[in-house]
């Protein structure tokens, strides 16, 4: 099994009708309720991007969800995005640039092209099979804990993109309007890899090597050849057969480590070819647009759902297609 495959030929026209369909008579409107919560929806900014123009719609605000349904139904939209929440509706002269910011949810991005340079299969770019999803799977697992024991956080939404990866919403009204500074100091917390390069862990070194440890470790035994162990984390050739052959049978992650020659350098590999590899802009940028929940994705057809159990999903088997949806097939 392969990618969930983006769509190369198609009839233009037909597939604006499909949209159109799509958006008018099977749009979810609970998703929206559940990212908005008792927000107002009026003065929020949407970005489109025009099927029919091929270019940006920006600073767009709809006063409520029917004149959004409408908007989409008259003019499909290849993607409809979601940016923050300003003191006035937005119009062409009331702008994200001159319009007061009120706030926007905290978001994480999660992308299968960052994971290029670590994947062990045969997938780069937009490509995604079952072997490299385990990313994305993992990377749910340690943010949504990360979140939740570290941070306090409990109104987390798992958004898959209907692509390549997953949105996070933290809801918490604490994040609501959280400056720049501070969201850069969260995501800094959470970003191991600067780069090629893992980072020092800090005070909390001992409590992440357990979540590394408890999350990870098996997987990047498994997924990694003999001779990347012995690059990336320190073992010799008769250490990474050993622990290669005993992995399956090792009950608990405390055991993998004991296998392990140099722990230093095994946290390391570990963090290099496992640990969430977040686009640090989507969390930071005030003014960031992101996917809006519950609408299509171009590429893949695919309805960009939200997920209770991030680290259970995999496209490949449980992606909704937009005509799925729409009972066509």
């Amino acid at each position: 099994m392969t990618e969930p495959s983006e769509v190369t030929s198609f009839d233009p026209d037909q597939l604006q009708e499909d949209f159109k369909r799509y958006y008018k008579d099977h749009f979810d409107r609970t998703i929206l309720h559940r990212i908005f919560k008792n927000k107002p929806f009026g003065t929020r900014e949407f970005a489109v991007l025009r099927m029919d123009m091929n270019t940006w719609v920006r600073n767009r605000s709809f006063e409520n969800m029917d004149v959004l349904i409408e908007y989409l139904t008259l003019y499909p939209a290849k993607g409809v995005y979601i940016g923050a929440l300003y003191e006035e509706p937005l119009t062409r002269e009331k702008t994200i640039h001159n319009t007061k910011w009120m706030g926007r949810e905290l978001l994480f991005d999660l992308d299968m092209d960052a994971y290029d340079p670590v994947r062990t299969c045969e997938c780069s770019g937009r490509k995604v099979c079952e072997i490299c999803w385990v990313h994305m799977q993992e990377a749910a697992l340690i943010i949504d804990d990360t979140l939740r024991i570290d941070f306090g956080f409990s109104d987390l939404v798992w958004v898959y993109t209907g692509g390549r990866g997953y949105h996070c919403w933290v809801l918490d009204d604490s994040t609501f309007t959280l400056t720049r500074d501070q969201r850069v100091a969260i995501i800094s917390y959470m970003q191991l890899i600067i780069g090629d390069e893992v980072k020092e862990l800090g005070p909390n070194e001992k409590f992440m090597k357990n979540r590394i440890l408890n999350h990870l470790a098996r997987n990047f035994v498994t997924h990694s050849k003999e001779s990347l162990l012995k690059e990336e984390a320190g073992f010799g050739t008769t250490t990474a057969k050993r622990m290669k052959d005993k992995i399956e049978t090792v009950s608990s992650p405390r055991e993998i480590l004991e296998l392990a020659p140099n722990t230093d350098d095994f946290f390391k590999g570990v963090i290099k070819h496992r640990y969430p590899r977040i686009d640090q802009g989507v969390s930071v940028d005030l003014k960031k647009v992101i996917r809006m929940p519950g609408s299509v994705h171009f590429g893949t057809r695919n309805v960009s759902e939200i997920i209770d159990n991030p680290w259970d999903f995999n496209p490949i088997f449980h992606a909704k297609s937009i005509y799925e949806v729409m009972g066509d097939e």
